[in-house]
């Protein structure tokens, strides 16, 4: 149901159209068109301007509008969404999409490990290159004692 909003500034009744009234427009408009569309809100005097209606569905994040297509793709039937068709339920269970989407864990996984060891040695390079300079061209090693001892560290030459 619609509800009647009076703006009291202009003297204009604007109707208020619900997020479920919406979804049925979008169904409409995906199966018989813009032209039935306007009809169905002329009919039932839901608004005095269809268009704007239209553009307001269209920018809804909700309604998800896809313009190649042009429909909308997320209106569906609750039937749909809720229960399993008989096939479904029948259909042997397809252990490849199973596979695929454990696989795409363990190698994000095996990523984000990557990357973290990457970082964890990083910083310990930048720690160490603090301290320690090593001339290779002379073969020479320049340990700054005195900083290190000072930020905690203890020197332990084996």
């Amino acid at each position: 149901m619609s509800k009647v909003k009076i703006d009291k500034t202009k003297g204009i009744t604007m109707k208020k159209i619900q997020s479920n009234k919406l979804n049925e427009l979008a169904k409409i408009y995906n199966e018989s068109g813009k032209t039935a569309l306007f009809q169905y809100i002329r009919d039932n005097d839901l608004v005095k301007h269809p268009y704007a209606l239209l553009k307001r569905m269209k920018e809804r994040s909700s309604l998800k509008y896809n313009v190649e297509l042009d429909c909308f793709e997320s209106v569906r039937d609750c039937d749909e969404d809720l229960f399993m068709s008989v096939e479904e339920l029948c259909s042997p269970i397809n252990n490849s999409s199973i596979n695929q989407a454990q696989k795409d864990y363990s190698d994000k996984r095996n990523d984000i490990m990557e990357q973290l060891v990457h970082n964890l040695i990083g910083d310990r390079l930048l720690t160490i290159d603090k301290y320690v300079k090593i001339d290779s061209r002379l073969k020479e090693i320049f340990i700054d004692k005195t900083s290190m001892v000072l930020d905690g560290y203890e020197i332990k030459i084996y």
